[in-house]
């Protein structure tokens, strides 16, 4: 009698819990929609059309995932839009300050590139994206990860692909010694990227390797591309870099610099680079035709005799200036690679005045912090 008792106790706890649980997993998944549509409802009034079907609940008992079909965002200005076939939003009903996105299927993004719109077509064998918020709904950190990436265009068959990326985008970074806050930290590593022939030469179409650690110093005002590059140079916008590795061609090197615009908005900047590889590279651009063969030959013996030190790979190197000027890669004197404008003016062009924001778009003062994300007020009370 007291075993069958304590039986129906046991069983009357257990589905009071399963109850309750129930009932805090609605709770939490409410909370998440109305943070995400929240958001979408920002976008919108800052301009920003975010259309597409209402998300589907799932992931029950342990996540909380919102299952997203064709979400469209587009500038009001149509100068950019991302179409994500299938979006999938998760995080776990106790935490809903670390969002986890994945990404399936084919996405298409369109973008300005030198003065046109391309239209990109991209889809990865993994894409995900962590998503960490602080207090007040305050976006702290972003990081992603993904495998196999390929990009497209509709015109031609391939545009670029990479086996592995990996960025986190750190909007609260430590200061570094003696210095002022950076407005964001980026480090980014790419393994094997496979160029567009437009950008293959002279050194060929494969990056091995990439990796760096950037600090943004100041913040980019606006959400329109030429209006919040022009507020953020204007402002003494400026990418530190303590740490640059690429290997590329047979060239590998190590090298640490700054980089800001120039008046036409292209990438300009000196670096100290340790180099191995350099030999066989000089030769290459003459075999190449890019640099009188006799000149590669004598640069070359000239690389290979001050080659007197060893990079971390133990590899023979010497170290080089390296610059960006005047829409060039320069190693040394040597021209390596044109450098393209960001907003696709040429030389001749009047360089870009600070442009007056388009209608519908958020104040820099509005974008002076990262994204809030609205967190409902009976979540930030509950602990």
């Amino acid at each position: 009698m007291n075993v069958s008792r304590q039986a129906r106790i046991a069983m009357a706890c257990l589905g009071a819990a399963l109850v309750g649980y129930l009932c805090w997993w609605g709770f939490a998944a409410w909370q998440m929609r109305t943070i995400v549509l929240s958001q979408f409802d920002d976008w919108r009034a800052n301009g920003l059309h975010v259309g597409g079907d209402n998300p589907d609940f799932g992931g029950f008992p342990f996540a909380i995932r919102l299952d997203f079909a064709n979400l469209e965002i587009t500038h009001p200005q149509h100068q950019w839009q991302w179409i994500a076939r299938d979006l999938e939003l998760e995080a776990r009903p106790w935490n809903l300050r670390s969002l986890n996105l994945h990404l399936g299927g084919t996405q298409r993004t369109t973008v300005p590139v030198n003065g046109r719109l391309l239209i990109l077509e991209w889809r990865a064998d993994r894409a995900d994206f962590l998503a960490s918020i602080g207090d007040g709904g305050r976006l702290e950190r972003i990081d992603v990860a993904m495998d196999h990436l390929t990009a497209t265009t509709p015109r031609k068959p391939f545009f670029f692909r990479m086996a592995a990326l990996a960025l986190a985008l750190d909007f609260n970074p430590v200061p570094e010694p003696g210095s002022d806050p950076a407005f964001a930290e980026l480090m980014l590593s790419v393994r094997a990227l496979d160029l567009p022939d437009i950008l293959s030469k002279p050194m060929g179409s494969r990056i091995e390797r990439f990796s760096t650690r950037m600090l943004i110093r100041e913040i980019v005002p606006s959400l329109e591309l030429q209006a919040g590059l022009t507020g953020w140079r204007n402002a003494g916008g400026a990418l530190e870099i303590p740490q640059l590795s690429i290997a590329w061609a047979g060239l590998e090197g190590d090298m640490a610099g700054r980089l800001t615009l120039d008046d036409y908005f292209r990438p300009e900047g000196a670096f100290e680079a340790s180099v191995a590889g350099l030999p066989q590279a000089l030769l290459n651009l003459g075999d190449a035709g890019l640099i009188p063969k006799k000149t590669a030959g004598l640069a070359a013996a000239g690389a290979q005799f001050f080659a007197v030190d060893r990079n971390a790979a133990g590899q023979p190197s010497v170290t080089l200036p390296v610059s960006l000027r005047n829409g060039g890669l320069f190693l040394g004197p040597l021209k390596m690679a044109g450098i393209p404008s960001l907003l696709g003016l040429e030389p001749e062009s009047e360089p870009a005045r600070e442009p007056d924001l388009p209608d519908g778009l958020p104040s820099a003062d509005h974008l002076a912090e990262p994204p809030v994300f609205r967190i409902p007020e009976a979540r930030r009370e509950s602990k």
